[in-house]
């Protein structure tokens, strides 16, 4: 039997989970890029389709000072991770920003893609309860000052990762659907492999003139390898022996969706600084 199908005791005590009784649905399904940005510049596409149409606020209004530095689009801001975090997600910012190419020359990077970065000294597992009544593994992200920074939510089934989502401690559904909170905060995937295979898909078949963007994905750091602690009042769950198991999984596959975005926005940044004449 699997370790993936121990069950909680029925007395324990356990977190109710941010999912509902499902994940939202397979965005995959509605893929499209964004907008153009301005004439000869090509359009950006992220892994997912953008959940609203055309936004006026994404067109770069074109300019005749010729003392402006050079304008870049949605370079990637890969520089601001720093040396050791656990994981960072994207956002795409409307206000431009300076930016130092690897030649060193300061521009203006219009719709900044940056990072938001969680850092953590420990790792610390408790079970979960979702809606629906699956039981499942949370990882709490804690920092120095014992503070948890953010939180993961692993749902199994089988011996397969079903669910994950990496929760930001300012999250709220309603902060977030009243934009006080970043959109990201709360980065879902049904399936980690499965969203892998698809981006591999996407960039695969990404059209000519189009960019993609990390804003759907993420980068993980070298913090996610910490070891995995067990919450004090739940070491006698029986989940609680898996715990560790179902984060390395999780990491590994969160890992190689990583890899493969922060790939793609390094080669979207240099398409950038070479067609800005700053290669």
């Amino acid at each position: 039997m699997s370790v993936y199908n121990e069950t909680l005791q029925a007395n324990t005590p356990v977190q109710g989970s941010i999912f509902g009784s499902a994940l939202s649905t397979d965005l995959w399904n509605r893929l499209a890029g964004s907008p153009m940005l301005r004439p000869a510049t090509p359009s950006v596409a992220s892994s997912l389709a953008l959940d609203k149409g055309h936004d006026d606020s994404m067109d770069v209004a074109m300019t005749d000072d010729h003392d402006a530095p050079a304008m870049l689009d949605s370079v990637v801001h890969l520089h601001e991770l720093p040396g050791h975090f656990l994981y960072a997600y994207f956002e795409r910012d409307t206000a431009s920003a300076r930016l130092q190419t690897p030649s060193g020359a300061l521009v203006m990077n219009s719709f900044p893609v940056k990072p938001r970065i969680v850092c953590a000294s420990r790792i610390a597992w408790r079970p979960v309860l979702g809606h629906d009544g699956t039981t499942g593994h949370r990882f709490d992200f804690v920092n120095e000052d014992g503070e948890i920074e953010a939180h993961a939510e692993v749902f199994v089934s089988s011996t397969q990762i079903q669910r994950v989502a990496l929760v930001h401690r300012m999250f709220t559904p309603n902060a977030r659907a009243s934009g006080l909170v970043d959109q990201n905060s709360l980065l879902e995937f049904n399936s980690p492999v499965s969203h892998h295979e698809r981006l591999v898909s996407f960039l695969s078949v990404l059209p000519t003139g189009q960019l993609y963007l990390p804003v759907n994905e993420l980068a993980m750091g070298s913090q996610a390898s910490l070891p995995v602690e067990i919450d004090g009042r739940h070491v006698s769950n029986p989940m609680s022996a898996t715990a560790a198991v179902v984060w390395e999984h999780t990491r590994k596959q969160l890992s190689s969706i990583s890899e493969i975005a922060v790939r793609a926005a390094n080669q979207h940044n240099c398409s950038e600084f070479s067609r800005a004449g700053l290669a």
